[in-house]
């Protein structure tokens, strides 16, 4: 039987997952599939045409766009969710979409449903484009730090490859009392009483945050007197 290039694709995301993206090459998906490095070229160009075809693969599966009847703020807020789930289920999966992503069919179709999300509803093009692309990047800079590990917060229960590194930041390198009181001198209070007194996780600071941003494009966009000169 020959190889086939989902073959290829599907192995490599597994390989993904095992060993992290900084650790991928082309070797171990030929090793793990049993043929040669050549093999692998006769289907993809060169590495980073494998790269794009994962990310491709990643957001393959997003099913963004609601019934019509649905709110704009509620179609904009369930494509975050979905496009940050599908970031998470791979490890590294921020880091191969932003990187390798651009221009692929799957990013495409993203981009368009969040523009017609908005431009529907007489938002203007460009201003769609802004405020489309403002939601797209929260998500995967959100990612991003989740799985680099630079979150002030636990990583997400229950999932495979939200919580890599894990460790609190804020608890671990800013001193506070068990009541929520700053230690005279210490040069981060506000986290430090924020780190005690109402410790996060990954979940809630992206709803929340998420939240904010959807608040200002409806104060921007649907709300200003003058609405369409964004």
């Amino acid at each position: 039987m020959g190889l086939h290039r989902d073959d290829i694709v599907e192995t490599a995301l597994v390989l993904l997952d095992e060993r992290g993206l900084d650790r991928l090459t082309t070797r171990s998906v030929a090793e793990r599939l049993g043929v040669r490095v050549s093999a692998l070229y006769r289907h993809f160009r060169d590495k980073r045409e494998l790269l794009a075809e994962m990310a491709d693969r990643v957001l393959t599966g997003i099913r963004f766009l609601l019934p019509s009847g649905e709110g704009w703020e509620r179609q904009l807020r369930d494509v975050a969710h979905r496009l940050r789930a599908a970031l998470l289920a791979h490890r590294d999966g921020a880091r191969l979409v932003t990187g390798f992503a651009a221009g692929t069919s799957a990013v495409l179709r993203l981009a368009e449903g969040c523009l017609g999300i908005l431009h529907c509803r007489g938002v203007p093009l460009p201003a769609a484009v802004y405020a489309g692309n403002a939601v797209l990047s929260f998500v995967s800079g959100f990612v991003l730090r989740e799985q680099n590990g630079t979150c002030p917060w636990d990583g997400l229960p229950g999932s495979a490859h939200g919580s890599v590194h894990g460790p609190r930041a804020v608890q671990g390198q800013v001193p506070a009392t068990s009541h929520g009181d700053s230690p005279e001198g210490t040069p981060f209070p506000l986290l430090s009483r924020w780190a005690v007194v109402q410790p996060s996780t990954g979940d809630l600071a992206f709803a929340t945050g998420l939240d904010h941003l959807l608040m200002g494009i409806r104060v921007r966009l649907f709300d200003d007197p003058d609405p369409r000169t964004a």
